[in-house]
């Protein structure tokens, strides 16, 4: 599988918002979802694969 995917690398760069970190500068734990799911749609579009859906 590592095979397959070595064609499709994928780096992106997302701004932590102001909304996101709590008092003590720590982003909030659900943020991290935000994060997986824009690097998801960034992989499906490097892909080719966002035209399928």
């Amino acid at each position: 599988m590592h095979d397959l995917l070595a064609g499709y690398p994928v780096v992106i760069e997302i701004p932590v918002a102001w909304g996101e970190m709590d008092a003590f500068q720590h982003v909030n734990n659900i943020v991290y979802f935000r994060y997986f799911e824009s690097g998801r749609i960034a992989y499906f579009e490097r892909a080719g694969m966002m035209n399928l859906m």
